[in-house]
């Protein structure tokens, strides 16, 4: 009988707890968390609230809540495509359209055509971005 292998994971608070403890009971001085026990303390606020976390990991509570927040930060900074390219071809009949999209000056405009006779899509979208040009 095979056994599927489980997908990987990031650490429950529970690891993570085990990974503190075990960090403050071989440290030699009063040295600062080290950056990966931060990383997965900050991971935990995906699950669980920041008090929480503070609480069970002993942290302090400001420093863990700046430290999610900049990382919150850093992933909506992440940007997104800003140019999609898309090919329509006419060698296969298309029976159904559902299009989405947006002017530069916040205009948008949402198609769902459906029949056998369906108008070119990119004659309606060059229509409708030329509008405000």
């Amino acid at each position: 009988m095979l056994q599927q292998s489980a997908p990987a994971t990031r650490p429950g608070l529970e690891e993570v707890k085990r990974q503190f403890e075990h960090w403050r009971e071989t440290r030699h001085t009063r040295s600062p968390i080290p950056n990966h026990l931060w990383a997965s303390a900050v991971s935990l606020a995906q699950d669980y609230s920041i008090c929480k976390i503070a609480k069970v990991l002993h942290l302090n509570h400001s420093h863990l809540k700046k430290r999610v927040l900049a990382e919150q930060a850093q992933e909506s900074l992440q940007p997104g495509p800003s140019f999609v390219e898309f090919e329509l071809t006419s060698s296969l009949p298309c029976t159904e359209y559902h299009l989405e999209t947006e002017a530069r000056d916040g205009s948008k405009l949402k198609m769902q055509l459906k029949g056998p006779d369906l108008p070119n899509p990119l004659e309606i979208l060059s229509a409708f971005w030329s509008k405000g040009a």
